[in-house]
C-alpha cells in the first residue's frame, strides 16, 4: 500500500512537507516543504511528480517492478483538491 500525505511543522505556522510511506506503518519519505495556505496548483504539482519519481526509485530499489501507483495508494492528510489533483498527475502520467 503506497500512501500519500501532507504533515504540518510547528513552526513556522502554515508550513509542512509532502511525505510518502511505501506501506501503512512504514517510515515517512520526504518530498519537499511546501506552505499549507498559499502553495499553487503549479507548485503542488512539482511536488507530486517528484514524489512519483521518488516513489517509483523507492520500489525499484525494493525489487517491486509492476505499477502499483495507479491501483493501490491512499492520501493522508489533503484537502480535497489536493487529492483530485495526485489522481490526475498518476491516471496522465504528468
Amino acid at each position: 500500500m503506497l500512501i500519500f500525505g501532507v504533515r504540518e511543522l510547528p513552526r513556522p505556522k502554515g508550513h509542512g512537507y509532502l511525505y510518502f510511506k511505501l506501506d501503512l506503518y512504514g517510515r515517512e519519505f520526504f518530498v519537499g516543504y511546501l506552505n499549507l495556505y498559499k502553495t499553487s496548483n503549479e507548485e503542488l504539482k512539482k511536488l507530486f511528480v517528484l514524489s512519483i519519481q521518488k516513489v517509483r526509485a523507492a520500489l525499484v530499489a525494493q525489487g517491486v517492478t509492476e505499477e502499483i501507483l495507479t491501483t493501490d495508494y491512499q492520501t493522508e492528510n489533503m484537502s480535497d483538491w489536493a487529492v483530485q489533483l495526485l489522481k490526475e498527475i498518476i491516471e496522465t502520467g504528468s
